[in-house]
């Protein structure tokens, strides 16, 4: 997925099996952190929600980056993030997770 920054435009992969519960868990940090921030009227930890955000896109492509990812380019990045990811429809897979383990462990019988 290709996304337009103030510094030029970055492709976004997947997040694979092994970032996606890490990647996931920062996003819903961020989403919340943000959005408290919002209501109170005061972003007071923007510096946590700028090293989350980037911590997150760091780990979500390969294109050159700068140093530091404004909080604008963050929130024109991340909501791709959660399409491309399909986030909407992770916590329907997880509660399928186990029942699959089950199937899977009655196969192997």
């Amino acid at each position: 997925m290709l996304v337009e920054t103030s510094f030029g435009h970055i492709t976004l992969k997947p997040w694979g099996i092994r970032q996606n519960a890490e990647c996931w868990a920062d996003l819903l940090t961020f989403v919340r952190s943000f959005g408290a921030g919002v209501e109170s009227g005061a972003l007071s930890s923007k510096t946590d929600l700028g090293q989350l955000a980037d911590r997150i896109i760091r780990r979500s492509t390969d294109s050159l980056l700068p140093a530091e990812i404004s909080i604008a380019d963050a929130l024109k990045i991340l909501p791709a993030l959660w399409e491309l990811n399909d986030l909407d429809n992770l916590g329907k897979l997880l509660a399928l997770y186990p029942q699959a383990l089950r199937v899977q462990g009655r196969l192997r019988t």
